[in-house]
């Protein structure tokens, strides 16, 4: 049981609904509404829709008298209305269906029908009233509900009707409707191509930019040129998809950058038995490195060490073995044995050979040999085992050699002479160290020649501060002529060279802020266009070739630095109006104050 208040009008309709149920029930209109396609009356209600690609080509828009936008789907509830069809038009809130009520109304009342429109909530009947006066439909309409349904108000809203008479104009020309046609066939033609299925792919454009929008990570792998996609197959996309997913395993070699073991491998045609085989040098390298291991700790525990187990860690303990492998033998003894029986022997031993040694110096001091001692350690070395020195032939004389002794103690002579001059000229050229080779004199000597020439050159070029900066600046220019070389290759097949020669940021602003909209058909466009076109390549000035106008200015902006002349000092490089100063191994052009040191060319 249901307890509940009734107003007067639903207790009406509730009691007109039980007094007729029975000539209600068996209405075929109702039937279908309760039944659906079950009911008995379906088949007299069925009919084709119209399909949403042929709408144009069945009822073009123009010949409609559709008031409000309404789309395919909508249109085509609104044919099925103006056709005399019963249907009921389901969606979601926020669809359109008030919207194309009023448009079904519209349609009807242009072919001379009466429409009653009713519905449960008087808002919906308001929605559908203001869409309708908002079109300068509202004399058409007549209001049965609210306060419009009294009496006086129905009389006064009849008498209004019947006097006055509705005007119509139309400013939709015969031309406007050409010009609809044209662009609605533009849009239909647009869409087919949208939908259009590639026959190699097997996909249509709305498909494929659907897929390019479910990717919420992607890498941009756009081309310049886009001919070579035009004959990709669905084989082909399977092809690159595959590779996608190889790369996409392999990814982390990418992303660890220098820290991946493999990174420098250069053997690109590895298979599966090279993988075999790597696998098994690293399984053999983590057993070696295990063991070193374990030989590291032994190696602690004996020797109460506590190094680091790192490569450094592990080679101090070997030179710590090596060490103790190469300590004198028999020294422990010395401190752990009762006595030195065994010391006294050897020292006869060594007392022996000592006599021996003297007979064999008495014997070549008798022969002449003298200053035997005085051989270098290197020279007495060679002769002993038998091989020829540079200086000193196998097969020389006494003669050869006692000339060679004389020459050598006059190039003595001439050395100690020269270390003395090399020693006072350091003095006076204020050097903290006396020049200890003979090149080192050489330089010395030249620095004291380039002091006594007339034009010497400015003290901030021996200045070590300075000349570190030179260096500097020239990696910088080095860095600048590189940048320029390939920005001059990379835009070879766009510009010629003479592009240089043109107001390469002028022209980027202009085409950028200033030819826009009419603007571009103004003499000024047409003059830079004409520029561009003369240093262009292909003789054209499109898109493609505005767009690479940034890449030719920072060539001309790295082309006029590092070449010319320059002026040096204290904080880099001047050539004209402009500075290239270091800092950081960045550079910056600024103008100098004041223009006065020598040139130096680069």
């Amino acid at each position: 049981m249901v307890l509940a208040n009734f107003t007067f009008q639903k207790e009406a309709m509730y009691q007109d609904l039980l007094e007729n149920a029975e000539q209600i029930a068996g209405n075929d209109m109702v039937q279908l509404l309760a039944l659906g396609p079950d009911a008995p009356s379906a088949t007299a209600y069925d009919f084709d829709e119209p399909p949403l690609e042929g709408l144009d080509e069945l009822k073009p828009p123009e010949s409609m008298y559709t008031i409000l936008d309404a789309d395919s789907s909508q249109r085509r509830c609104i044919l099925c209305a103006a056709d005399g069809h019963s249907f009921v038009m389901d969606g979601p809130p926020g669809t359109g269906k008030s919207q194309t009520i009023a448009n079904m109304i519209a349609e009807l009342m242009a072919v001379g029908k009466t429409v009653l429109f009713v519905s449960e909530k008087a808002a919906a009947l308001d929605v559908v009233r203001d869409r309708l006066t908002s079109q300068g439909l509202q004399h058409f309409l007549f209001e049965l509900h609210s306060h419009a349904a009294t009496r006086k108000e129905v009389a006064a809203e009849l008498s209004r009707t019947l006097r006055q008479r509705v005007q119509l104009t139309s400013t939709f020309s015969g031309q406007d409707e050409r010009n609809l046609a044209r662009d609605r066939q533009k849009l239909t033609d647009f869409a087919s191509a949208m939908n259009e299925v590639d026959p190699n792919l097997g996909w249509s454009l709305f498909t494929v930019l659907g897929r390019l929008a479910e990717l919420d990570r992607h890498l941009d792998a756009s081309v310049p040129t886009h001919r070579r996609w035009a004959d990709l197959t669905e084989e082909g996309l399977a092809e690159i998809r595959q590779h996608a997913s190889t790369l996409g395993r392999v990814w982390d070699a990418v992303a660890d950058e220098d820290s991946y073991l493999w990174r420098d491998l250069k053997n690109d045609q590895l298979g599966p038995a090279d993988a075999r085989e790597y696998g098994r040098y690293a399984t053999r390298a983590l057993e070696s490195a295990r063991l070193v291991y374990e030989r590291v700790a032994a190696i602690d525990a004996e020797l109460d060490l506590s190094i680091a187990a790192d490569v450094k860690g592990i080679q101090r303990r070997l030179d710590l073995l090596e060490a103790l492998d190469d300590r004198p033998k028999g020294v422990p003894v010395w401190f752990d044995c009762d006595h030195l029986d065994g010391l006294e022997e050897r020292l006869q031993e060594a007392q022996e050979d000592l006599k021996t040694i003297a007979l064999r110096v008495d014997a070549l001091e008798s022969a002449g040999f003298r200053r035997w001692r005085q051989v270098p350690v290197a020279l007495r070395s060679a002769l002993f085992q038998g091989s020829e020195h540079p200086l000193v032939p196998s097969g020389a004389t006494a003669s050869q050699l006692n000339s060679l002794t004389s020459t050598l103690e006059a190039m003595a002579a001439l050395l100690s002479t020269l270390n003395e001059d090399a020693t006072e000229l350091a003095d006076l050229l204020g050097l903290k160290t006396a020049p200890a080779t003979i090149r080192r004199a050489s330089d010395v000597s030249r620095l004291a020649m380039l002091a006594a020439e007339a034009n010497r050159p400015e003290p901030e070029w021996l200045n070590s501060a300075v000349i570190a900066r030179v260096s500097e600046c020239l990696d910088v220019m080095d860095a600048v002529v590189e940048h320029a070389n390939r920005r001059q290759e990379a835009l070879r097949e766009v510009f010629t060279p003479e592009v240089l020669e043109l107001d390469l940021p002028s022209l980027i602003v202009r085409f950028r802020d200033t030819h826009k909209g009419f603007k571009r058909f103004s003499s000024a466009a047409r003059s830079d266009r004409k520029l561009i076109k003369a240093v262009s390549v292909s003789g054209r000035c499109d898109k493609e070739v505005l767009a690479k106008l940034d890449e030719a200015a920072s060539w001309q902006l790295a082309g006029q630095c590092p070449v010319g002349w320059w002026t040096l000092d204290r904080r880099g490089f001047t050539r004209g109006d402009q500075r290239v100063m270091v800092n950081a191994r960045r550079f910056d052009v600024v103008r100098p104050r004041v223009q006065r040191r020598p040139v130096w060319r680069r």
